[in-house]
């Protein structure tokens, strides 16, 4: 069980899973907006509402049904 970290200057591999990983980095500005995705809003582009989809540098992000909620209502609180 490895998860990839992506960030602006590298990609890394780490031991676990990403609901360890999310627990270990909480409190943190890191949002779950799908069941293999963690993301920082402060990258955040542009969301893409038809298509559910976010945006962060070349990344395109899927946005959860099941995340969906909470992920708007963390970022109204931004």
């Amino acid at each position: 069980r490895y998860c990839k970290i992506v960030t602006l200057e590298r990609q890394a591999h780490i031991r676990g899973t990403l609901p360890e990983i999310q627990r270990k980095l909480n409190p943190s500005p890191y949002i779950r907006v799908h069941k293999s995705f963690l993301i920082n809003p402060l990258h955040l582009e542009s969301i893409h509402q038809l298509n559910q989809t976010l945006q962060i540098g070349p990344h395109e992000i899927p946005l959860g049904k099941t995340y969906k909620e909470s992920f708007y209502d963390r970022l109204n609180r931004l």
